[in-house]
């Protein structure tokens, strides 16, 4: 005896209803469930969906799905640093290895020529500024699929929540305000100190740059191979 099409329905509904916002992990979910209750009408028939549904939905425990949502998170979580040091890695490599060492010889350059704390502020601000506009653009785009498809992919959202650079932007101010005390609380600060700086400075800005545009702007490449059906619903 097999689910028909309402009951699935009903199936994604009970999902989100117990808490579960992802499309990927109610489908997950649903899979499961539609399993458990065809192999409960197998050896007892006339059990009804709702029995067999609430008998399913009590092997999973007091906790409900929030033990395999909070699971599935950390898993794709881990495949999302997979892409982002896949991504890095590529800047070891020719030619982004050259234009690697030239950001980070004109960031030397700059930490050597600013004698004043405002100045290297105002240097480092620009890439600051230009990193919360892009930031914002990713929230709001992704926010705009969201009402628009009506459906949330966990991947997807971890995406662009990276991608809205708040982890970046946040570890990039400390470097500024701890620079006026790094750089400027001494009169003379050992150039090979301002070489590891700007070498640092410098990866990190790249890693920045992946995290909130480069890979939001590969966010359907890395989920179509992730989930199929992806390419199907969006």
């Amino acid at each position: 005896m097999k689910l028909t099409t309402e009951q699935i329905a009903e199936l994604y509904d009970f999902t989100r209803k117990h808490f579960v916002e992802h499309y990927d992990l109610q489908t997950e979910l649903v899979d499961h469930l539609a399993n458990g209750i065809e192999q409960q009408w197998s050896q007892n028939p006339k059990l009804s969906f709702d029995e067999a549904l609430n008998k399913e939905f009590k092997k999973f425990g007091i906790f409900g799905f929030s033990d395999i949502v909070e699971k599935r998170t950390r898993t794709l979580e881990k495949k999302y640093w997979k892409f982002l040091w896949g991504t890095f890695k590529t800047f070891f490599g020719i030619p982004k290895i050259i234009a690697t060492i030239f950001l980070i010889f004109v960031v030397f350059q700059i930490l050597i020529l600013s004698n004043k704390f405002e100045y290297f502020l105002l240097i480092f601000i620009l890439p600051l500024v230009h990193f919360t506009i892009q930031g914002y653009r990713n929230q709001k785009t992704y926010k705009k699929k969201i009402k628009k498809e009506g459906r949330k992919w966990l991947l997807e959202e971890l995406i662009f929540s990276y991608g809205s650079g708040l982890l970046s932007l946040n570890l990039f101010v400390q470097i500024l305000i701890n620079g006026r005390y790094t750089f400027f609380g001494e009169e003379s600060v050992k150039t090979e100190y301002l070489l590891l700086m700007a070498i640092f400075i410098s990866l990190f800005m790249i890693l920045s740059y992946i995290i909130i545009f480069h890979i939001p702007k590969k966010a359907e490449e890395y989920l179509e191979n992730h989930y199929p059906e992806y390419k199907y619903s969006s």
